[in-house]
């Protein structure tokens, strides 16, 4: 379980803030991992599960400008939540 926390502990989120798209990288192979993006109030606008990858590219270009929260979930429990700025 150690390990899986660094890993997640190693992954970042850019360009923040962004028009567009959101990148997500490791810089290793991430398996079996949930991504869903909540709006301010809570609401989870883009759920993506079971993926699995080093390096991923999410369009929220669809998104109205403001904040959200992308969190990424391993089949554990463990998560990482990363604030990202939609212009």
């Amino acid at each position: 379980m150690g390990v899986l926390q660094n890993e997640l502990s190693n992954v970042v989120f850019y360009p923040n803030p962004t028009q567009d798209v959101v990148t997500i990288t490791s810089g290793q192979l991430l398996e079996n991992l949930s991504v869903t993006i909540y709006d301010v109030t809570g609401k989870s606008v883009l759920i993506k599960s079971a993926m699995s990858f080093d390096t991923y590219t999410l369009d929220i270009a669809s998104f109205t400008s403001g904040v959200y929260f992308l969190e990424l979930e391993a089949a554990n429990g463990l998560k990482k939540v990363e604030k990202i700025i939609k212009l």
